[in-house]
């Protein structure tokens, strides 16, 4: 994954809101700040990290001033990630923990999802069985996808102005009961995970071409399209069509 460097930089003794900050009992938070002040940046990001580890308990700005430096200087972007989600789920620095997250998270991986999601949507055309071409322009999708490792994301709801969960596309976990009840199929737009995705291509499939006809599994795997667009955003490259 990319992730873009963040330029907003803290000066000693003061957050980037040019306030003064407030003494914490949190003793690596205040070593991290001497550090800062003596222009040590990364060993104050270690301290920073140290922080946000042992919890800055109380203090939303620090937790934000924490989280920045040791994304900015650090080498564990992990940790201010789940720092940043966790503040803009509680309504705290909201404006600032988006643009954080944007700027370091999506905007660097835009392209390579834009071409991954025009690729499946040019797949999906060609494959038999799924029922739809009114594919929505990238720039129109209803959700983003916030990278926070190699297969898993949060996702960004536009509408709702909130972000998600951490999904892990690549989770080896059956978590539906597909064949439990045919005659209320399972619909693909709620299944985030890949593997499961994958799980119904190797074993409906020969279900398909054995029956030939319009029959429960028929039914179900037809409906799996308008799910299909979940890889589309998580940036991952759809099978050939079958």
């Amino acid at each position: 994954m990319k992730n873009a460097i963040i330029t907003t930089r803290q000066t000693g003794g003061y957050d980037f809101y040019g306030m003064e900050p407030r003494v914490s009992d949190n003793r690596s938070l205040e070593i991290a700040r001497k550090l800062v002040g003596l222009g040590k940046d990364k060993e104050a990001a270690k301290a920073y990290n140290v922080a946000l580890n042992e919890g800055i308990e109380g203090d939303s700005a620090a937790e934000l001033e924490a989280a920045l430096w040791n994304l900015q200087f650090g080498t564990d972007y992990k940790v201010s990630y789940t720092v940043l989600h966790k503040l803009h789920c509680a309504g705290l620095f909201q404006d600032e923990t988006f643009s954080i997250m944007t700027e370091a998270f999506y905007t660097p991986n835009i392209k390579e999802l834009q071409s991954h999601y025009e690729g499946n949507c040019k797949l999906l055309k060609k494959y038999p069985y799924f029922f739809r071409d009114d594919f929505v322009l990238f720039e129109e999708l209803p959700i983003l996808f916030y990278q926070y490792s190699d297969n898993s994301y949060i996702p960004y709801y536009i509408a709702e102005d909130r972000f998600g969960d951490l999904i892990d596309f690549k989770e080896p976990v059956i978590r539906h009961h597909f064949f439990h009840d045919l005659e209320n199929p399972i619909l693909a737009k709620d299944i985030f995970s890949q593997y499961e995705l994958e799980y119904l291509n190797d074993n409906v499939r020969g279900s398909i071409h054995e029956q030939r006809r319009a029959g429960p599994y028929y039914a179900l795997y037809a409906r799996l399209g308008p799910g299909l667009c979940v890889p589309f955003w998580s940036g991952r490259y759809l099978r050939a069509p079958l």
